[in-house]
């Protein structure tokens, strides 16, 4: 029997050491965002999440997600059924402990244009539209 050391994950700077911002932005048929929100840390963003959400039956629902959580980047794709979890869930990055915040600073600009990028397709799947 071998003995396997415990892998390091990443974790953000504790939340009270952070400063934290949030910016809609407004995608261009009405109803839906972007909601971006992250932590920063030493001028780096050291925590995110970049959320696509539509208004539907009176209220926000998700329609896809990056975020960092767990030591990775994750992408969650929602349906119009699926609210209370993900559909799909897929790791998209391990954030090395070793430059953890240059990985996430710059994970962070990557996951805002790939859902500027994407939204109709996001939009598409969580209609369950394979058109």
């Amino acid at each position: 029997m071998s003995v396997v050391p415990l892998q390091r994950r990443y974790s953000p700077p504790p939340a009270k050491a952070c400063q934290v911002h949030t910016l809609p932005f407004r995608l261009p048929k009405p109803g839906q965002e972007l909601y971006v929100a992250c932590r920063t840390y030493r001028d780096h963003i050291v925590d995110f999440s970049v959320t696509q959400s539509i208004r539907a039956d009176g209220q926000w629902m998700k329609v896809a997600q990056i975020l960092q959580e767990g030591g990775s980047v994750r992408l969650r794709q929602y349906t119009r059924s699926s609210q209370s979890e993900a559909a799909e869930d897929l790791e998209l990055q391990v954030i090395p402990t070793d430059g953890a915040w240059d990985v996430v600073d710059r994970s962070y600009a990557e996951a805002v244009a790939m859902m500027q990028d994407n939204w109709e397709e996001n939009l598409r799947r969580w209609n369950d539209d394979s058109a």
